[in-house]
């Protein structure tokens, strides 16, 4: 698996291309949309927030839940139900861990994300009010994107999907028994050098 400090440098990374400016442009374009189509009175569904939350607000937790709803539909599958894992409260670790400008873009890339399907979709409303195929459709829309829209996507699924899987209750149905190195008691030998 991933550890934290290699996901936080990837996150970064992949946000770093960005600048501030170009951030704030994307934010400028998506209110001007929004209110050429009358739509900034759509708010998000407040929603009480799990409790442990800490830099998660219940704006970013509702498209982290329209995330989850559409890239892990578990149900009907032997997969486990994403609603029993934590995976909002997984998420937050996860960004608590990164440094606060990394965090700060984050934020506005998660507002960019759910404010882009209203202005640069067909769909004329948030992300978070699409329905599961709409949601699935939208985000490979951003995956097949301009390279804003690719590296957004990019991270948001990586967060899911890495919140989902560190749970060890969901390698069960695949019959993964986790890292031999634990299993084996293999000591670390850190990051050696690869072989010539």
């Amino acid at each position: 698996m991933t550890n934290k400090t290699s996901f936080s440098h990837d996150v970064e990374r992949s946000l770093r291309p960005f600048s501030r400016r170009s951030f704030l442009v994307s934010g400028l374009t998506v209110g001007a949309g929004l209110m050429t189509f009358g739509l900034t009175g759509c708010s998000s569904e407040v929603r009480v927030a799990p409790a442990g939350i800490e830099y998660l607000g219940s704006s970013e937790i509702t498209v982290l839940e329209k995330l989850i709803e559409a890239l892990l539909p578990t149900e009907g599958t032997p997969m486990v139900a994403a609603s029993s894992i934590p995976i909002i409260n997984n998420v937050d670790t996860m960004i608590g861990e990164m440094n606060p400008k990394t965090q700060a873009d984050l934020k506005v890339a998660l507002k960019l994300f759910n404010y882009g399907s209203a202005v640069f979709s067909r769909h004329f409303t948030q992300f978070s009010k699409l329905d599961a195929q709409d949601a699935r459709s939208y985000i490979d829309d951003w995956q097949n994107g301009l390279s804003m829209q690719r590296a957004i996507a990019t991270v948001l699924k990586k967060f899911i999907y890495l919140a989902y899987w560190r749970d060890e209750r969901t390698w069960l149905p695949l019959e993964y028994e986790g890292p031999v190195s634990d299993r084996w008691n293999l000591p670390s030998l850190g990051n050696a050098p690869i072989p010539v």
